[in-house]
C-alpha cells in the first residue's frame, strides 16, 4: 500500500495542532488504524524561537523535523505532520530579514529543506489561515508579527509549492471538513 505524508502548516494560532490531531483520529476511525501524528516540535527546541529565533533554533527544528519524519514514516501508512520542514523557510526568512540570521545560514536551511522535500515530498499540504491570537508560554501575542509570518507563508507557498497546497480558512468545523475530504480524495485518487 502507498504511504502518505500530510502537513498542516501556517502561522501560530491557525489550529494546526487541533486539526492535525483531528485528522489523525478521523483517519484511524475510517480504515487507516496505523495513521500516526508527528507532533509539533518547536516547544522542545533548546534555543529561543519565534521573534527571537535565529540560526540555531531554525537549524535544530529543521533537522529534528527531518529525523522525526524519517523515523515515523516507515511505521505507518499515513503520517500527519503538525508543521513541516517547509515552515522553517518562513521562520528563517524572517530571522534573516530582521538580522537574527546571516544570509548563508538562511540559504543553508532553505537548501536543506528543498533537498528533503525532493527526497521525501509531502503528498498534501494544508496552509491554514490564522484565527486570532492565543498567547501562552510559547506563542507570542504580537499581531503584527503573526501577519508577517502569515505573509511569509503565502509568499513561500506560492514560490515553492505553487499549486501543491490547499489554502484552508473558515471556522473550525469547515476546516475539519475540508482537510478530511481533501485527504480522502487524495487517498482514493492514489488507489486508481
Amino acid at each position: 500500500m502507498k504511504k502518505f505524508k500530510i502537513a498542516l502548516i501556517g502561522s501560530h494560532c491557525s489550529s494546526k495542532t487541533t486539526l492535525a490531531c483531528y485528522l489523525t483520529q478521523k483517519l484511524k476511525s475510517n480504515g487507516y488504524p496505523d495513521t500516526m501524528l508527528r507532533e509539533e516540535i518547536a516547544r522542545r527546541c533548546p534555543f529561543p524561537i519565534n521573534e527571537q529565533g535565529g540560526f540555531q533554533a531554525n537549524l535544530w527544528i529543521t533537522l529534528q523535523t527531518i529525523l522525526d519524519e524519517a523515523e515515523l514514516k516507515d511505521k505507518c501508512t499515513i503520517l500527519v505532520c503538525d508543521r513541516s520542514v517547509f515552515d522553517q523557510i518562513v521562520y528563517s526568512a524572517d530571522a534573516w530579514t530582521y538580522g537574527r540570521m546571516r544570509q548563508n545560514e538562511f540559504v543553508f536551511i532553505r537548501r536543506t529543506v528543498e533537498e528533503w522535500v525532493t527526497i521525501d515530498p509531502y503528498d498534501l499540504v494544508f496552509l491554514l489561515q490564522p484565527q486570532g491570537l492565543i498567547a501562552d508560554s510559547v506563542r507570542p501575542d504580537n499581531k503584527e508579527w503573526q501577519e508577517k509570518i502569515w505573509n511569509g507563508f503565502l509568499f513561500w507557498c506560492n514560490k515553492m509549492l505553487q499549486d501543491k497546497y490547499v489554502l484552508v480558512g473558515g471556522n473550525l468545523r469547515t476546516r475539519k471538513d475540508i482537510i478530511f475530504h481533501k485527504t480522502m480524495e487524495m487517498i482514493s485518487h492514489a488507489g486508481n
